[in-house]
């Protein structure tokens, strides 16, 4: 009798264990391809983004100089010599300093490198600068620079960190500097005008745009310095004689011989994956011209994920693989070793293996979005760790709730009627179709959703499907697009 049981037993687990073992390889294989592909792609958007992102600043930085190059009580000081019409010119530019936040010092500077005018941000609290503080400027290389220039002409500096009474001010600032010669009505050079930026802020955009992607961004220059680095304490090597080896060509030396080379990509080494791409670092607006040495040099924004981060998500994916087996197999063994006891329950076995294989397929195929099942009240029956993650409450929470709750409340009174019609007509209105709309998240905050629903019939009772899958980025983005295509178009 034990040797008919097992080898019944065997002749039901062994060939599940190596089908399921097999098939979930295959899976895991294809899962470890599809997720290094998604990976790819998401960073390639992040570093895209992120260019534009600072493309557009770096437009903007020109288009404000331009504006104050132009300025009325500007050209009345050149006209007049008034000290009445400086102190006027000052208070603009206290006011353009307070409404824009992100420059550092708005100055005038004499032909001698003589400081006029000055403005400093002061952390949030800009003032201006007394004339027994003002300083000369005349040894810095920017000044050299922008003085040389003709009318017309606009000089953008190194982005490098600010010198003050001829050393590095500290905490470290690190700006960019923009400037304009600046003519009377005769023709008669007499000065530039010269905005700060503060480039933390430039720094810190490409922080928040990174938020949510796995990996750190970060920022060399033409010659691989850090900008932005893994440590702070790389960073700016350029500025100071101790940090010198701190570039990307020393850290690691073979990202660095495809990035310097090549203006986006992607390269990916036992270090880490690196996605990057140039970015131009000077304004680029059609008619205007930028001088300088930074203007013919270029940045490079990189997303890194280091190994460790490669290993961590690898590790997770192979430790799901390893439990999804495991618990296959004790089912199997289970399953097999009841339908070896008694034959009157193998067709029961046999629905209950379809059963898992069917929910199997299903979970598999969807595993990154939210699946719900709810009865025919509308009341939750089943939460997938999809939905957790969508919408952020446990399934503890959800079960025999409403599903009600993850929609905003203008949805609510149609959904009753929907469900209110199914009863009558036995077919809801948005079966089969796939709709966008919003969700609502535990924390109260509604997301953009994309979702489709199904439903079907087991022992006289009706039950609800839905596939949801949160497109709150990608509308986001769209949304982005839109306006920069209507900004322009104006």
């Amino acid at each position: 009798m034990f040797s008919f049981r097992l080898k019944r037993f065997l002749l039901f687990f062994v060939p599940l264990v190596l089908l399921t073992t097999t098939v979930s390889l295959n899976m895991y294989m294809s899962n470890q391809e599809a997720d290094q592909m998604r990976l790819q792609a998401k960073q390639q958007s992040l570093v895209t983004y992120q260019k534009e992102n600072i493309e557009k600043a770096m437009n903007a930085f020109l288009s404000e100089l331009m504006v104050l190059s132009s300025h009325h009580n500007l050209k009345k000081w050149l006209t007049t010599g008034d000290r009445d019409n400086l102190t006027v010119l000052a208070d603009e530019f206290l006011a353009f300093s307070a409404h824009k936040g992100i420059y550092d010092q708005a100055r005038l500077l004499d032909l001698h490198g003589n400081e006029i005018v000055r403005v400093n941000w002061n952390a949030g609290s800009p003032s201006i600068v007394p004339s027994d503080k003002l300083q000369n400027k005349g040894d810095r290389y920017y000044f050299k620079e922008a003085i040389a220039l003709n009318e017309g002409a606009f000089y953008i500096s190194p982005f490098d960190l600010n010198i003050e009474n001829g050393a590095v001010e500290q905490p470290l600032k690190p700006v960019i500097r923009l400037a304009a010669p600046i003519f009377d009505d005769g023709g008669n050079k007499r000065g530039i005008i010269i905005l700060n930026m503060i480039g933390a802020e430039l720094l810190s955009e490409l922080e928040r745009t990174a938020s949510g992607y796995l990996g750190q961004p970060m920022l060399i220059n033409s010659d691989g310095y850090w900008l932005k680095g893994i440590q702070v304490e790389h960073e700016w090597g350029f500025m100071f004689p101790e940090r010198s080896q701190s570039t990307l060509q020393h850290q690691f030396p073979l990202a660095a011989k495809e990035i310097i080379h090549s203006d986006s990509g992607i390269v990916s080494i036992d270090s880490g994956l690196f996605t990057y791409a140039k970015v131009a670092s000077y304004p680029r607006i059609e008619g205007h011209t930028v001088y300088a040495a930074a203007a013919s040099k270029s940045w490079w924004i990189i997303s890194y994920v280091s190994s460790d981060m490669l290993s961590a998500e690898s590790k997770a994916q192979r430790e799901r693989f390893v439990l999804f087996n495991v618990v296959f197999v004790l089912l199997f063994a289970i399953g097999s070793w009841l339908g070896s006891d008694a034959m009157q329950r193998h067709h029961l076995a046999e629905l209950q293996l379809m059963s898992s294989e069917k929910r199997f397929r299903s979970v598999t195929e969807t595993a990154r979005d939210a699946i719900i099942i709810a009865d025919s009240d509308g009341n939750i029956i089943s939460w997938n760790s999809g939905a957790i993650f969508i919408f952020g409450y446990a399934e503890s929470e959800m079960l025999e709730e409403p599903i009600t709750r993850i929609m905003p409340e203008r949805y609510r009174d149609m959904h009753t009627h929907g469900i209110q019609r199914f009863k009558q007509t036995g077919y809801p209105a948005i079966l089969d179709k796939t709709m966008e709309l919003q969700g609502l998240r535990k924390d109260g905050k509604e997301i953009d959703i994309r979702f489709s629903l199904s439903t079907w019939g087991a022992e006289g009772e009706h039950f609800f499907g839905a596939i949801i899958h949160d497109i709150t980025e990608t509308k986001k983005l769209e949304r982005e697009l839109e306006a920069m295509a209507s900004r322009d178009g104006l």
